[in-house]
């Protein structure tokens, strides 16, 4: 397949004893799993897609940005490394990929009311763009902003100050540079006949709502354009900064379009920026092919289908130490400086099939129900189960210790089958539209290191109700003449 970066291998037997009864038994299947992770957005209605794998991302920016100069993309999330692996799918644009972190690792939202000694920390500039003294931030995102407050650099440039300012500020994360398709390192971010940006702030829950704003004010005046899109806010105005929308799904389809349009009228010409904050999510999956699968072919996944009339379809996900941590936060354990986004689920992704009949899903001999699966004969289809506590409680009592691996049993009726999606799904069948690809767990652990200082300006909590401070999507406008802080 050679899209994706396989962590480990195992060789899974099907139980050849109950099977064998029936003077049948399908041999043995090596099953492919693999750590990956993906981009979290804000969630406005059910319904709603609130993550997207990154090479998802990936074929979203083939299909919008193919036609810029140079696409520069730099992503301040926990788990972005699986950006780096992924853009090897980018097809044609040249590129530049920077992630904060590798695949597994997580990355502090860090602040302070002071700054490092030696100073290094980035200070805070408020919605007028003046610096607020007690505020200091360090993360991925900030020493992005900390170098462009520099001028307009170049992406290696960029990476290298991240990359060196993280490491004296003790930010955990192993930052990644990736480049592809001519795309090069040395060049400017608003290198070109003209430049745009796309800063984008999906779930940025829990985290500290002072940041973003910091690269939006440092970018402004060092490209042609550049458009806002953030975690729980609508459209707005307030100080120096401009708003385009909020952290959802549909907002960053809209501001690729946006992109595309510029890019499109000036072919070739355009340098094209996007930085990535928010959530990222991570998931342990299996991906197995079909025996003798076609390279960047879609529907190349390996049948989900009963080996004999009721023996259920096993395939088995892998698990690491700091994954099987990660899925206990907020169950077992609550460990500081580490908070759970969002409720770990089972996904399983299929590029085809035919379903009649409910589909019995198991997770390590543990009932998640039966599900109602319906497959269209184009698109793909996807299911998303969210992972109880007391279902994941029930898990850790089966197991006290970590397992190398967890079975996944799909009771699926006799003439019923599916195929698993994989990334060339993604990646090379344009009516393929789903989010995600294989089956597996994922889940949204975050870090966070320091303090959130008080809200810019001091006092503004006595004038308005707490939750005007923390909500802010349909904010009512201040009287004339003053300015609507974030």
């Amino acid at each position: 397949m050679g899209r994706f970066i396989s962590k480990r291998f195992g060789l899974v037997a099907f139980s050849c004893f109950a099977v064998g009864l029936m003077g049948i038994c399908p041999g043995v299947r090596a099953d492919t799993v693999i750590e990956d992770s993906g981009y979290a957005f804000e969630k406005n209605n059910p319904g709603d897609t609130t993550r997207i794998s990154w090479t998802k991302m990936v074929a979203l920016f083939n299909q919008y940005l193919s036609n810029a100069k140079q696409l520069n993309v730099f992503a301040g999330t926990c788990h972005s490394g699986g950006l780096a692996n992924a853009a090897g799918g980018l097809k044609t644009v040249p590129y530049v990929v920077s992630t904060a972190t590798k695949v597994d690792q997580t990355t502090p939202d860090g602040w302070r009311n002071t700054d490092q000694n030696p100073p290094g920390l980035l200070p805070k500039h408020d919605s007028d763009d003046d610096v607020v003294a007690d505020s200091f931030y360090k993360s991925y995102t900030a020493f992005f902003t900390k170098q462009l407050r520099t001028g307009a650099s170049t992406v290696q440039q960029i990476n290298d100050l991240i990359v060196n300012n993280m490491a004296a500020a003790g930010v955990k994360g192993t930052p990644q540079l990736v480049s592809g398709n001519g795309g090069t390192a040395a060049a400017k971010i608003n290198a070109g006949a003209s430049s745009l940006a796309m800063e984008f702030v999906g779930n940025n829950d829990g985290l500290n709502s002072g940041i973003p704003d910091q690269p939006y004010l440092a970018l402004n005046p060092l490209v042609n354009t550049l458009s806002y899109y953030r975690y729980n806010r609508d459209a707005q105005t307030y100080g120096k900064i401009t708003v385009n929308g909020d952290g959802s799904y549909n907002s960053f389809t809209t501001g690729l379009t946006n992109l595309q349009t510029a890019i499109n009228a000036n072919k070739g010409n355009v340098a094209t920026n996007i930085l990535l904050d928010g959530h990222g999510y991570v998931t342990e999956k299996n991906v197995t092919p079909k025996p003798a699968p076609i390279p960047a072919t879609p529907k190349q996944g390996e049948e989900i289908a009963p080996p004999a009339p009721g023996i259920p379809f096993s395939l088995d996900i892998g698990m690491d130490p700091g994954f099987w941590s990660d899925l206990q936060e907020g169950v077992t354990q609550n460990t500081p400086g580490l908070f759970r986004a969002d409720q770990p689920d089972f996904f399983l992704s299929v590029s085809e099939g035919s379903v009649t009949g409910p589909i019995g899903i198991s997770i390590d001999g543990i009932s998640l129900g039966s599900y109602s699966f319906s497959i269209p004969s184009t698109g793909g289809a996807m299911l998303d189960i969210p992972l109880s506590d007391s279902f994941l409680s029930q898990l850790f009592a089966t197991n006290p210790t970590m397992p190398s691996d967890i079975p996944i049993s799909f009771s699926v009726s006799p003439d019923d089958s599916m195929r698993l999606a994989l990334a060339d799904d993604i990646l090379d069948d344009p009516t393929f539209n789903q989010p995600e690809y294989g089956t597996g767990i994922g889940l949204d652990v975050e870090a966070v290191d320091g303090v959130e200082p008080v809200p810019e300006p001091a006092g503004l909590a006595a004038i308005f109700p707490a939750w005007l401070l923390l909500r802010r999507r349909n904010r009512p406008r201040l009287a004339s003449g003053a300015v609507n802080r974030p």
